[in-house]
């Protein structure tokens, strides 16, 4: 006889290994369940999988009538993504999917997502006016058919409309860090969003970030790029005259677990920043010595 071992955990993770999975995602279109099944003996199988659900388990934008079993391939570290695959609800009326023709065993899903249950996952977009131009940075913690994004502008609340297109990294459960230089920006206010496009066409925004006019801009500025992050970040600095600062980190005691000096130039400049040896949690960076006082809030992993 054939033997199945079946373990069900909350959540949907962006990685799987040996049994537990790393980063939880969120279950926009998913269940909010892991179903880990082990077939205990050797010999292949072409098996038939069905699974069911709570109605509060459903994530934001779950649709049952697309609903589909989905695997995770702990090899290529991908979800299949074969919606095709899907199986009809029980006539009993139970929040339930089936898949057949099954004959590797890994992490399973239910999600509604036509890309699975890990489409492209947007950590954080941002745009901040640099010299004569304005730079256009995101990040995302993993992607799922990502064909492309497009960068958008709008002035005075005027449509938006299309700066240039990034070709996106297909499928990868990794962080990417992308960056676009808008050459010929607006003098005054501008509005900038960017557009993610799945393979099959589905396209989402980010939402809208607005871009203080060249007159306006004339003062420091501290972002952080990715945020959240496991622990590298990369601090992105703005001054207005060159300048020897303070950089300290503080955590939520406020004690200092990072303090440095360093000079900067005017202009825009990159500060690597390793927190991987402090705890999970949030931290506050601040920067000393620039025409004014700046200061961030960084989340780690």
């Amino acid at each position: 006889d054939d033997t199945y071992r079946v373990r069900v955990v909350n959540n949907v993770f962006q990685t799987y290994s040996n049994g537990t999975g790393a980063s939880a995602t969120p279950n926009t279109g998913n269940v909010n369940k892991t179903w880990f099944v082990s077939h205990e003996t050797s010999t292949p199988v072409s098996a038939t999988l069905k699974l069911g659900w709570a109605a509060t388990q459903q994530g934001e934008t779950f649709r049952s009538v697309t609903a589909y079993v989905d695997h995770y391939n702990t090899t290529t570290n991908t979800w299949d993504g074969l919606p095709a695959n899907k199986g009809s609800f029980a006539d009993d009326g139970q929040l339930a999917v089936q898949r057949t023709g099954i004959s590797s065993f890994s992490p399973f899903a239910v999600t509604s997502n036509a890309a699975g249950p890990l489409p492209v996952r947007l950590v954080a977009f941002g745009a901040q006016r640099s010299a004569a131009t304005v730079v256009c940075t995101w990040t995302t913690a993993s992607e799922q058919n990502s064909s492309h994004f497009t960068v958008e502008r709008s002035l005075a609340g005027a449509a938006f409309e299309a700066l240039g297109t990034l070709n996106g990294q297909g499928t990868q459960a990794t962080a990417h860090t992308y960056s676009f230089v808008d050459e010929r920006p607006a003098a005054g206010l501008a509005y900038y969003r960017l557009r993610q496009v799945d393979t099959d066409g589905t396209a989402t925004y980010s939402p809208v970030v607005a871009v203080a006019g060249a007159a306006a801009a004339a003062r420091a500025s501290l972002a952080a790029a990715p945020n959240p992050s496991a622990g590298l970040f990369e601090l992105l600095t703005t001054l207005t005259a060159p300048a020897q600062v303070e950089l300290a980190v503080y955590n939520t005691l406020g004690q200092p677990v990072l303090t440095t000096r360093q000079a900067l130039p005017a202009g825009s400049a990159t500060l690597p920043l390793d927190l991987r040896a402090q705890p999970a949690g949030v931290y506050v960076v601040r920067l000393q010595g620039a025409t004014e006082p700046l200061a961030l809030r960084l989340l780690k992993q």
